[in-house]
């Protein structure tokens, strides 16, 4: 099956207002060091959060969530230095050992002391510039292992400590058994580390949650049944172009990666939930942890029970 999740640097989820109607989203943010005006706007929303978070309707925090993100851009603030310290902070709390990240591109997990990660894409680094020309100007992780980062073929069961796949999972034609690949590859007790993008506070916001029923299905065929209907909805809704059939084919043939999959951070915890239950993916969470237009879980495979003496 033709691979076609994108990197996990697909930031442009963040532009959930002003990008929404343009023909085709990009990945046109800059990182790196907060400037002084970045660090302050982000003193004050955290001092403000800190004081109004509990009394506030979600709704309310989700509209503050965009008006931040619309300020940003217009500032021309760099996006990637909003959700990088958080995911930094959690990747601390849990990462440990040698691992791997799937689709780090230029925006890689800052791993803590005591944590490896080696890195692996679809392509090579020269391949994946020539993907997103519009990352030109960044620099990217050197690609340790080209591999389809859906399935891991190449790699050994229990053969890594963890897997970090930021903004990776929406875009799997098969959710569910892309979980059961990654499990597979991570040893018993390990972790999985996932920013996933919110689908209320993204270009996402006007998609339908995805079903338990559509995963299940699309666990059946690998999502080959259901991918056109992604593609329209994504013309549709996300690119709202006037003829998205038409849109829809040039992005099938273009082989073009869009988010097939959408879920609010309860959503998603209800998918591990019912993956664990009901499709026997050995997985339990163990935090969620919001993080701008995107949300951080982290799950942990089951630790080996010690052999009985004989």
């Amino acid at each position: 099956m033709a691979q076609r999740w994108l990197a996990a640097t697909d930031i442009t989820d963040s532009l959930s207002v002003l990008d929404s109607k343009r023909p085709r989203p990009t990945s046109n943010a800059r990182h790196g060091e907060c400037s002084g005006a970045a660090r302050n706007l982000d003193t004050l929303v955290h001092v403000i959060k800190g004081a109004l978070i509990e009394l506030l309707p979600a709704r309310t925090v989700r509209v503050a969530r965009r008006v931040r993100s619309t300020v940003r851009r217009a500032l021309r603030l760099p996006d990637g230095s909003v959700v990088a310290p958080t995911r930094a902070r959690v990747a601390k709390r849990y990462l440990r050992g040698t691992g791997i990240e799937i689709g780090a591109l230029h925006f890689p997990t800052k791993m803590p002391p005591g944590a490896k990660a080696r890195y692996v894409d679809r392509m090579s680094e020269r391949d994946l510039r020539a993907q997103y020309p519009e990352l030109r100007t960044h620099t990217f992780v050197h690609v340790d292992t080209i591999e389809d980062g859906e399935r891991l073929a190449s790699l050994p069961a229990g053969s890594v400590d963890f897997i970090v796949a930021n903004h990776v999972i929406e875009h799997c034609l098969d959710p569910i058994g892309t979980l059961e690949n990654w499990t597979r590859v991570i040893r018993p007790g390990g972790i999985l580390f996932m920013a996933v993008p919110h689908r209320e506070l993204t270009f996402d916001r006007d998609r339908a949650p995805t079903t338990w029923a559509h995963l299940a299905l699309d666990r059946t065929d690998g999502g080959a049944s259901s991918h056109w209907a992604h593609l329209l909805e994504w013309a549709s809704l996300v690119e709202r172009v006037a003829d998205p059939t038409s849109r829809a084919r040039t992005l099938q043939e273009q082989r073009y990666s869009i988010h097939c999959h959408v879920w609010t951070d309860a959503e998603f915890r209800d998918f591990l939930e019912r993956c664990r239950t009901e499709a026997g993916v050995d997985l339990s969470i163990v935090d969620v942890v919001p993080n701008e237009h995107e949300y951080i879980v982290v799950a942990r495979t089951s630790p080996r029970l010690p052999q009985a003496a004989s």
